[in-house]
């Protein structure tokens, strides 16, 4: 089970919750703090949020990349692992879908990416807030914004083929539900790297930031 599919079911207390007698209400709220206490999910709202605290969008999603492997590839096939077929579990249940599980946490990097070069100052502006947004119907990977109409809008894709201009507009699509946005920059993290049209694009942009993960 993936986190955000995890993160889901968290929020809309499934009938596994009330099977065992966790109804929602204090006590589950209990059990999800003490799971954040312990490090292994952790509560995440829109960036965007004023009040993140009270805010009714929260999501709960698990932290730990360990436990997220484990809950979506060890327990669900340890009958095969049991029996010593580990290859059939690798060929068939982890290494076609080891990309898409890879995502989240390829995210977490760029994340972090961004964080170092906004305290090296080395973004369009000095960001006040970063962190992931989403709606009913979008989702952009990272948000930076300065409190003052500026914002940076990221994509980041772990994928085998390289970034071209589809991405880019998909993403300046979606930032059209930010009318508060001033200023707006558009930042690209690929695994793969860029096609040359984008390239040219963002030479020809000051809007567009094709950007390194690893910055180390």
């Amino acid at each position: 089970m993936n986190s955000r599919i995890f993160a889901r079911k968290i929020r809309r207390f499934p009938p596994s919750f009330r099977k065992y007698g966790m109804k929602k209400g204090p006590k589950v709220s209990k059990y999800l703090n003490v799971l954040k206490e312990l490090r292994l999910v952790d509560r995440e709202v829109p960036v965007t949020e004023d009040k993140p605290h009270k805010s009714r969008k929260g999501i709960y999603r698990i932290e730990d990349p360990f436990f997220r492997f484990w809950f979506r590839y060890v327990y669900p096939h340890f009958s095969f692992l049991e029996e010593n077929d580990a290859r059939y579990v690798w060929d068939e249940k982890i290494g076609p879908c080891l990309d898409s599980f890879a995502g989240p946490v390829f995210e977490s990097v760029c994340m972090e990416a961004l964080k170092k070069m906004n305290r090296e100052n080395r973004l369009p502006f000095k960001a006040a807030r970063m962190g992931r947004w989403w709606d009913g119907a979008a989702e952009i990977d990272i948000v930076a914004l300065d409190g003052r109409g500026g914002f940076l809008f990221c994509e980041c894709k772990w994928s085998r083929k390289m970034m071209g201009n589809k991405v880019l507009d998909d993403l300046v699509k979606k930032t059209e539900k930010f009318p508060e946005a001033e200023k707006k920059y558009f930042g690209l993290f690929s695994r793969s790297g860029f096609r040359k049209e984008l390239k040219e694009r963002a030479r020809e942009r000051e809007d567009v930031l094709l950007l390194d993960y690893d910055p180390y």
